[in-house]
């Protein structure tokens, strides 16, 4: 065997181009269409949510987290309860939600609210204090502890110390410490506070992992399609819960015995997916609020007290929706950022169903494209820091090669195990 049949082998490139070779003309166009939806989407958010920070009028741009917390929080939800309706008026006939109605369904959907609002409270309030390229940098740290977590809780069987794995997390590691230095490597006040607030920023990509395990969980538990093994979407794949892997056949008498031996119902892939995210969008803004009082946490927060809290919703709704405090296009990217995430959300609903690993990789280069476009267009850079070209290029070609080796990987292994 050659030395680049050695490597092929090694990168698993045969698995995932024979996977490219198999695709129709109606699929390559569908797929490609969805992969630009899957790119504009997750750069938009990051792009855009920076933008309406800093477009709020009279208002402190640190004082705008809440403002989009709560609004994204209800148009979303907004969203997932009409798509429920349209489901359940479409359908009616042919589906339940008898699932829904146990206390697993309930405990998953309060814990993905949970993590799901906690997440963005922190994502939301670090961002002004962040600069936009490492903002871009440790989004895609979310991979690695998502495959941790898998991992942990759902006994995903593949090997983390692999040599494509350690490469694509040393690649993503580096990436970060080099996009990093310019900002760490100074001592200024106003430096240090952003090191702490890049600090929470990164940490925050935490209970976003937990809610893709849990999203992965609560669709393994109540679907009818249940994976029948490791390998499927759900049991490790980061960042992936709409996967259809692993669908029962017909007339296969054992996992018909599993299905109705669990102690509850199950329902078709899509009911499911649309009741989850209607749930957890509902209590997203019910600990959304719950968590409003950390705005009065000294240095963290913006308000000196509860009240000062409550004002600052207020002010931040009035100016979104009627248009006060100087604020003439705030709505706008209010409207862009809920469109940027239903963009993504649908395209990447699309790629899961059609291949785990293209988006894998997808989701990790959408970030380094956002921190390409940042140096492309300084403009969009609202935070008006200056931007060390070199160690960001250097960071974004690192995480390139990072999810391109962990996508080879993760196709590569979910082929073999497959087997």
């Amino acid at each position: 065997m050659s030395l680049l049949q050695k490597l092929g082998a090694l990168l698993h490139v045969e698995a995932f181009v024979d996977r490219i070779r198999s695709m129709t003309f109606r699929e390559m166009i569908l797929v490609t269409t969805a992969v630009v939806m899957v790119l504009t989407g997750y750069a938009g958010q990051l792009i855009v949510m920076n933008l309406w920070i800093a477009n709020m009028g009279t208002i402190n741009p640190a004082a705008t987290p809440l403002t989009i917390l709560t609004v994204s929080s209800l148009t979303t939800c907004i969203c997932f309860l009409f798509a429920f309706a349209v489901r359940a008026v479409a359908s009616w006939q042919t589906i339940s939600f008898q699932f829904f109605m146990c206390k697993k369904a309930f405990i998953l959907s309060a814990a993905l609210g949970f993590v799901n609002a906690f997440q963005g409270t922190l994502t939301v309030y670090a961002a002004p204090g962040t600069p936009e390229i490492m903002q871009a940098l440790f989004l895609c740290t979310q991979v690695f502890w998502t495959l941790a977590a898998s991992k942990l809780f759902l006994n995903d069987e593949r090997r983390l110390l692999n040599v494509l794995v350690v490469s694509s997390f040393l690649c993503v590691a580096g990436g970060i410490v080099l996009g990093a230095s310019p900002t760490f490597s100074q001592s200024d006040p106003t430096t240090k506070s952003t090191k702490w607030w890049s600090i929470i920023f990164c940490i925050s990509m935490i209970p976003a992992a937990l809610y893709n395990v849990l999203a992965s969980m609560f669709m393994r538990s109540f679907t009818e399609d249940v994976p029948e093994s490791p390998t499927a979407i759900e049991d490790g794949s980061p960042l992936l819960v709409n996967k259809d892997g692993g669908r029962k056949q017909q007339g296969d008498d054992t996992e018909k015995e599993e299905t109705d031996n669990d102690g509850h119902a199950r329902g078709d892939d899509t009911t499911v997916k649309i009741t989850m995210l209607t749930a957890t969008s509902v209590t997203q803004i019910i600990f959304m609020f719950a968590l409003m009082p950390l705005n009065a946490v000294p240095w963290f927060g913006t308000s000196p007290d509860l009240a000062g809290t409550r004002q600052t919703v207020d002010d931040g709704w009035s100016c979104v929706f009627r248009g006060t405090h100087e604020c003439s296009h705030a709505y706008v990217y209010c409207i862009l950022f809920n469109f940027a995430y239903l963009l993504s959300y649908f395209g990447s609903s699309y790629l899961n169903h059609f291949s785990a690993a293209l988006n894998a990789m997808v989701t990790q280069l959408s970030t380094p494209i956002a921190a390409i476009v940042l140096l492309i267009a300084p403009s969009l850079n609202v935070q008006g820091e200056a931007v060390s070209v070199g160690p960001s290029i250097g960071a974004i070609v690192l995480m390139i090669v990072g999810a391109a080796l962990f996508t080879l990987w993760e196709h590569g292994t979910r082929k073999v195990l497959a087997a």
